[in-house]
């Protein structure tokens, strides 16, 4: 490697002073796109390289279900005993190897662009050969505690949906469709509650892997604890509500500019689709369809990364707040200059961090 190459991947001790600074919601969100719009090539190859295959895994499941479908859809005239059986049984084995091979991509994309991310927020240039090689030592990790999350997520949405399961039966043994109704909505809340709980403690799964090696069991317990309690006063001083709004300005940013390409998708679906059924995008004819699938695969790989990197500036904030490390940092710094570490600016709201609570 020469002096030159030394100079753009060496990464300095401490991140410029910006980053060690507490942010607001609005202010991660503006820093996290400031960094990449100076790192973007790098983020969005390492995410359409995700994308790619994971569209590709789409195709051969869609083609391998419909190839199980009788010709007219899945009518209830034209489904018979057997023909539903084949169906679920074509489900039973290429859904879980679609949804393993998936869940497997994100993971080695999301892990890359958090290690990225690091090296990015300490100040240096991510290049997209050292991101990849980065994340190869915790991909085991990475990709074992992702999944493993994910099969939380379902036995929780599962779990949450339960009661209403309950109301939808009762509802269908005294033959009233509106308590069935009603249970399947409670159901689906109750689905989604779990899950936002569950997702809210484990926000910060991924960094704790991928920036401080841990995995399993112990990453979930590092997150939800990074995750308890508040770090300033007010509703927004809770940890879990400044990640709320944190994803609810991000679905907002990275959702309108998917309704550009899912409504005219779905207007189109709506022609092809038989009268009297809902638009179905499976309807739509390949060549037709193919020029929103690459506008999808494009805006994913373009839009990802921000959330991931603003969920990295969440990490780091947090850490800040409640554990010094803008002090640590700053301490590395000098110890590596060779001066006191007296001289390091002491902070006293950052040597008390408050306990975690709830």
């Amino acid at each position: 490697m020469n002096e030159a190459t030394q100079a753009e991947t060496a990464l300095p001790p401490v991140p410029p002073a910006e980053h060690l600074t507490k942010a607001s919601v609005g202010d991660l969100i503006d820093r996290a796109l400031r960094l990449y719009r100076a790192n973007f090539r790098t983020f969005f190859l390492v995410m359409l390289v995700a994308q790619l295959p994971i569209y590709l895994l789409q195709k051969i499941y869609e083609t391998v279900l419909r190839s199980a479908m009788p010709v007219g859809g899945l009518r209830p005239e034209l489904v018979t005993p057997e023909i539903a059986l084949e169906v679920l049984a074509t489900l039973g084995v290429a859904f879980p190897l679609t949804f393993l091979g998936m869940m497997f991509l994100l993971a080695v994309a999301y892990g890359a662009i958090i290690h990225g991310g690091d090296q990015a927020w300490r100040g240096g240039v991510p290049l997209t050969s050292d991101v990849a090689r980065g994340i190869q030592a915790r991909l085991g990790a990475v990709v074992l505690t992702y999944l493993l999350v994910q099969v939380f997520f379902f036995i929780g949405g599962v779990a949450g949906m339960v009661p209403g399961l309950g109301l939808v039966v009762a509802g269908a043994l005294s033959a009233s469709s509106a308590m069935a109704i009603l249970g399947l909505l409670v159901a689906l809340l109750g689905a989604f509650v779990v899950v936002l709980v569950l997702y809210l403690r484990w926000y910060l799964i991924l960094p704790v892997v991928v920036l401080e090696g841990g995995s399993g069991l112990a990453a979930l317990r590092r997150s939800t604890g990074l995750m308890a309690g508040r770090v300033d006063s007010g509703i927004l001083g809770l940890v879990k509500m400044r990640a709320s709004l944190l994803l609810l300005v991000l679905f907002l940013l990275l959702a309108i500019p998917g309704l550009l390409i899912g409504v005219p998708q779905y207007l189109v679906a709506a022609a092809y689709t038989p009268a009297g059924m809902p638009p179905d995008v499976f309807s739509i004819p390949f060549v037709v369809r193919l020029p929103f699938d690459i506008a999808q695969i494009f805006l994913s790989s373009v839009l990802t990364p921000l959330g991931i990197l603003a969920m990295v500036f969440f990490y780091f904030d947090l850490r800040i707040r409640r554990e010094g490390l803008d002090l640590e940092l700053q301490a590395s710094r000098l110890a590596e200059a060779g001066q006191p570490l007296a001289a390091v600016p002491v902070e006293p709201a950052a040597l008390t961090p408050e306990t975690p609570r709830g």
